[in-house]
């Protein structure tokens, strides 16, 4: 009867155990997604103040990458790119970007966007 107590005991902490790591798992994959897609931004608002290329640049925001690009388009051949991946187990869905699409670019002048937008990460 005292091993029963104890085995019972035992998987109730192991329960709440993993249940915790489950959720601390889930808040570090959406951050570490939402630092990459805010330090992108930054950089490459930082690049296009600092005129290197003397270019634009932009971001590319897919579900599962985030994209540093030269110019005021896309290419996703360009030798130019910088391609960070996300964490796969939390995506980006809903994006919703001023103009559509999925890029934001910077004014080379005053660092300013007319592509604001918002987007959710998700755990998947």
């Amino acid at each position: 009867m005292e091993i029963l107590v104890a085995v019972s005991i035992l998987v109730v902490i192991v329960g709440v155990s993993l249940a915790s790591f489950y959720a601390l798992n889930q808040r570090s994959a959406i951050n570490s997604n939402a630092d990459i897609v805010r330090s992108a931004v930054f950089q490459a608002r930082t690049k296009t103040l600092g005129g290197e290329g003397s270019s634009h640049w932009g971001v590319n925001i897919a579900s599962s990458t985030v994209t540093i690009f030269k110019g005021s388009t896309y290419n996703a051949g360009s030798a130019d790119n910088i391609r960070y991946d996300l964490n796969p187990r939390a995506t980006i869905s809903d994006l919703s970007i001023s103009g559509g699409g999925s890029n934001i670019i910077f004014n080379r002048l005053t660092g300013e966007t007319s592509n604001a937008g918002i987007s959710t990460i998700t755990f998947t």
